[in-house]
């Protein structure tokens, strides 16, 4: 696998939203990909997925003071 895409629940991240940030409750998804990510980095020596790409609002940047 070389490229992983995926999205996740924007209302925790977008400025239209409660702006929870990535401790808020939708954003769970975004953390389950994160812990396949690093389990399959672990599991290939760092070498896959080579690129990641992240769907999202522009504003889960500075939602929740960027946290």
């Amino acid at each position: 696998v070389d490229i992983i895409s995926f999205g996740s629940p924007c209302q925790d991240l977008s400025v239209a939203g409660k702006q929870a940030g990535l401790s808020g409750e939708k954003s769970k998804l975004f953390l389950e990909a994160v812990r396949i990510i690093r389990e399959m980095r672990l599991k290939t020596n760092g070498e896959y997925p080579k690129y990641i790409i992240w769907e999202n609002v522009a504003g889960a940047f500075s939602s929740h003071k960027g946290e």
